[in-house]
């Protein structure tokens, strides 16, 4: 009877939480752009975005990120100090400033993001940890009459970094990659409106297409892995 009481007691506990460390997510600059980075600068010239990302993910706690795991055991959990759509807007615009495109709130043409998954992983090695990211989004283009392109299909871009165990750094690191490569090989189909220069341009999901021309960077990227 002790042990069946015991084991009622158990059961009406509630789980412990995993032990979580904090995490401001923000952009690392990497040693290189993406290689499409110029050809999709050039095709935004005289022009700027605006963009929105809505968190589609399904999560419990939509602040945790990742985790650290050793051996299938939960060490503990990496939890966002801001709302996480916020900071992979933050990163998008970063990101696209530093490929040379204007990015503004008030810019009449919007990237619209939906973030569908954001997960980096911590794995314990024999010396410090390897990080490995991945970042999923899908999204529009859309003119100022909301015309553009339905969202997209999901893309996803990884990103791996090692180094010292518990450095949010190295989270941001990895997570930079991911995002930085999925920026480059998922961007939306969409016509897009003239240009200051007359040309009608199109963002492509494997590259950037000009109708007169044959496509430009045909080959999707899987990341840095």
């Amino acid at each position: 009877m002790l042990r069946a009481a015991a084991l009622a007691v158990s059961l009406a506990l509630p789980a412990v939480a995993a032990p979580t460390r904090e995490i401001t997510l923000q952009r690392v600059d990497g040693k290189s752009v993406h290689p499409q980075a110029q050809a999709i600068a050039s095709v935004w010239t005289g022009r700027s975005l605006g963009v929105t990302v809505r968190d589609g993910r399904q999560a419990d706690d939509p602040a945790i990120v990742g985790a650290q795991q050793e051996k299938g055991k939960l060490l503990y959990e990496w939890k966002s100090t801001r709302p996480v759509p916020d900071s992979v807007r933050a990163v998008v615009e970063q990101t696209l400033e530093s490929w040379g495109i204007g990015v503004s709130p008030e810019a009449p043409i919007k990237l619209e993001l939906v973030l569908e998954g954001l997960r980096i992983d911590e794995v314990p090695e024999t010396f410090g940890s390897t990080y490995r990211a991945e970042v999923s989004l899908k999204g529009g283009v859309f003119d100022p009459g909301g015309q553009g392109s339905a969202p997209s299909r999901v893309f996803t871009g990884s990103g791996k970094t090692s180094g010292p165990d518990r450095r949010a750094k190295l989270c941001n690191e990895a997570m930079s990659v991911a995002l930085l490569m999925q920026l480059g090989v998922g961007g939306p189909s969409v016509h897009l409106p003239e240009s200051p220069t007359g040309v009608v341009s199109r963002i492509d999901p494997v590259g950037i297409r000009d109708p007169t021309r044959k496509a430009v960077g045909e080959t999707m990227s899987r990341g840095i892995v």
